[in-house]
């Protein structure tokens, strides 16, 4: 069986929407039979191609409505894997990856507030002696 076969692809994409649903509905709105299915998602499960599933958060309801993205350039052999750990532990970083270009770094950063954001940038972030630029983008709709 092709990993990401016609079937597999159709049941994924049922998954990435609803991950709760179960093997019926899951059967109904793929197309695919339900028992199907169920063997399908265990084999991907089984290799490694479905890792888990997942809550999505209504970050709105939970009083994070300020979002950003954050750019961070550090120094000349600065090593940002230690930095993206220590970045990581803190809550209001939802998300960090090392970038090529003219940054290092990029984070999705979620606070309750611009005050909360600031504070974690001036208070935070820019006391990392690597750090030499950062830049704030401010999303203002979408990036859930």
């Amino acid at each position: 069986m092709d990993a990401l076969d016609k079937q597999n692809k159709a049941i994924i994409d049922v998954l990435k929407k609803s991950g709760r649903l179960s093997t019926r509905d899951i059967a109904k709105k793929s197309g695919v039979p339900a028992a199907t299915v169920y063997k399908r998602m265990k084999k991907m499960e089984g290799e490694g191609i479905i890792e888990g599933y997942t809550v999505v958060l209504n970050q709105e309801k939970l009083g994070r409505e300020t979002m950003a993205y954050m750019l961070i350039r550090t120094k000349p052999g600065a090593d940002y894997t230690t930095m993206m750990d220590d970045i990581t532990k803190h809550e209001e970083v939802e998300d960090i990856a090392a970038i090529s270009g003219d940054f290092d770094i990029i984070l999705k950063v979620r606070t309750s507030s611009m005050k909360e954001l600031d504070h974690f940038i001036f208070n935070y972030l820019r006391k990392f002696p690597d750090v030499t630029q950062t830049q704030t983008l401010m999303v203002f709709r979408g990036g859930k």
